[in-house]
Order: structure tokens, then sequence, then C-alpha cells
């Protein structure tokens, strides 16, 4: 019976640990602008999770381009629009988790693509930044298989 445990459980660990990915917090910056992105994306995470919401939509440029919706209902929003249905979101998907950033930097632009998981679902994520005044803000995000 142990073995049969083992069998069974062994596998399951070994795909789970595949699976999941390197979280964004080991992520390891090659230079500072990599450094920064990284601590935004942390500080956008942690925001997420507790559901704050002004913390969430901080790092959000004025004009930004927030997607919002379920698959086959997705479109972009404003801020001020994200501001009255992540609530919602919140407590569809009370706790996300990022792994495998990949960053491309050029100069003040930088796309940043990863997966996410959220209610046991993994999916591709990409956002868009710029700096604007020394400092990295999200300028559009999107989201998807």
């Amino acid at each position: 019976m142990k073995e049969a445990i083992i069998h069974i459980v062994t596998p399951t660990l070994l795909f789970t640990s595949i699976s999941c990915g390197t979280p964004l917090s080991e992520y390891e910056p090659k230079n500072q602008a990599e450094q920064e992105i990284k601590a935004l994306l942390i500080e956008y995470l942690d925001c997420r999770n507790k559901h704050d919401l002004d913390g969430l939509l901080a790092p959000f440029c004025g004009d930004a381009k927030v997607m919002q919706g379920t698959y086959g209902n997705r479109r972009y929003v404003t801020k001020k629009q994200a501001r009255k249905t992540w609530p919602e979101l919140f407590e569809s998907f009370p706790r996300m988790k990022i792994t495998n950033p990949k960053m491309e930097i050029t100069e003040n632009k930088a796309v940043v693509k990863f997966k996410f998981t959220a209610n046991g679902v993994t999916h591709k994520g990409t956002q868009h930044l710029v700096k604007e005044n020394d400092r990295w803000l999200i300028i559009k995000n999107t989201y998807g298989d």
C-alpha cells in the first residue's frame, strides 16, 4: 500500500514543481531597470492579493488601458472604470501568483511577459510599461491563453 501511495504522490509532486515555474520573487534581474520593474510588479501583486484597490491602481499611468472581462468578453477600460469593477474581480479571483517573467526593455519602454495563476488555472499575461519622471508605470495590461 505504501508503495502505491509513493507512486501516486511522487509524480504529482514532480508535476506540480515543474508546472509552477519560477516565482516573480525569485526572478534575477539583469540590470537596474529590471530590478525597478520587478519591485513594481511585486508591489502590484501584493496589493492585488491584499485587495488594496488604491495600491493596485497606483502603478498604472493616468491613461492606462486595463484589460477587464472574461474570455470572449474582454475589453480595455480606463483606470477609473477598473476602480469600479476590480472589487468584483477580487471576489471571483481572490489570489493571484505570477511566474516565469521575461522582460524586454528598450530605453524608456518595457514589456514583461509572464504566467499567472488564479483559482488554480494558469494563463499568459503581459504588462506594457513606460518610464516617466524616473518611475516605471503600467500603460497597458493584457492576459489570455
